[in-house]
């Protein structure tokens, strides 16, 4: 299995359907081919229960896009394809969120983690997400949808590279294998949506060990602009990560659909900066004038 998403959703109360945060990550053959996530308002009210566990409150969700413009957005990354969860609280939480609005599920061929860790770790006592990342050594932000749906993807590459769960079991656990990898096609879309990048920096670049995550959209593309960063010596990272990200620039974000919603990597650069970590955030423009700083204050090497 070369293609799958993994999904995880957070909500506001007992009901499934209330989502408030989602967050998708795809993996193909070599690992995370995209990732993305988003707050959502799913007006309605918020239980002290839930806000303890994932500490997002209506405050936080005043502002983010209902489910159906977030739905629009996601809907041709879950039809045809594998999609993932950690046990079937995530599948009914999408299937009930779209029954609230009228809205026809997707159709994916969902699995579920769980049951493949059981088989492949059937000597461990617990299954659960944050007891596998410790086993593993998975970094989770655990209750954060998006590193929920990221620790759960590489829970079943996981799986999938053991010896006791293969290819043979996957075809059991999710027949329609073969249309789902003929419909593959059908990425992640979204109007005016730039894929994350990710480069290497100069060896010798002035801005050596800085790690820049690129959010929103830019005029000239994502890619160039991970170029620019790379040649300053940069290290551009298509996803954000508190232990090792310093710079976040941020770029546009289609009013139309987001609303006034923060980009999940601006929230966890924000949550990160709160937290005491050196992390910058800056809009590109500002972001330029700092490499084009570093790179005109850097000395000047002759070869001898």
């Amino acid at each position: 299995m070369d293609y799958f998403v993994a999904v995880d959703v957070e909500t506001a109360n007992r009901d499934r359907g209330s989502i408030c945060q989602i967050g998708l990550a795809c993996f193909n053959r070599d690992g995370i081919e995209w990732q993305w996530s988003t707050l959502v308002n799913p007006e309605c009210e918020f239980e002290m229960h839930n806000i303890r566990i994932h500490r997002i409150t209506p405050q936080h969700v005043i502002a983010a896009p209902k489910w159906p413009a977030v739905f629009a957005c996601i809907a041709d990354s879950l039809d045809g394809h594998l999609v993932a969860s950690h046990t079937n609280f995530d599948e009914y939480a999408l299937m009930e969120a779209c029954q609230r609005y009228g809205l026809p599920p997707p159709e994916a061929q969902w699995f579920d983690s769980h049951a493949l860790a059981r088989r492949a770790w059937p000597e461990f006592r617990r299954h659960g997400l944050a007891e596998l990342c410790a086993a593993f050594e998975i970094e989770l932000n655990h209750h954060d949808a998006l590193s929920d749906a990221m620790a759960c993807g590489r829970v079943v590459k996981l799986c999938l590279a053991g010896t006791r769960v293969g290819a043979a079991e996957m075809e059991r656990l999710a027949p329609a294998i073969g249309s789902a990898r003929q419909r593959r096609a059908s990425r992640f879309k979204l109007a005016g949506h730039q894929e994350d990048v990710a480069a290497e920096g100069a060896p010798n670049g002035p801005l050596c060990g800085q790690v820049v995550v690129l959010s929103g959209e830019f005029d000239g593309g994502k890619g160039p602009l991970a170029a620019f960063a790379a040649s300053a010596g940069c290290r551009v990272d298509a996803g954000f990560t508190k232990t090792r990200t310093t710079i976040v620039v941020v770029g546009r974000r289609d009013a139309d659909v987001w609303g006034d919603a923060k980009s999940g990597k601006h929230q966890r650069a924000e949550a990160a900066i709160a937290e005491g970590r050196d992390v910058r955030i800056l809009t590109e423009v500002e972001f330029r004038r700092f490499v084009d700083y570093a790179v005109s204050s850097a000395p000047i090497r002759v070869a001898v």
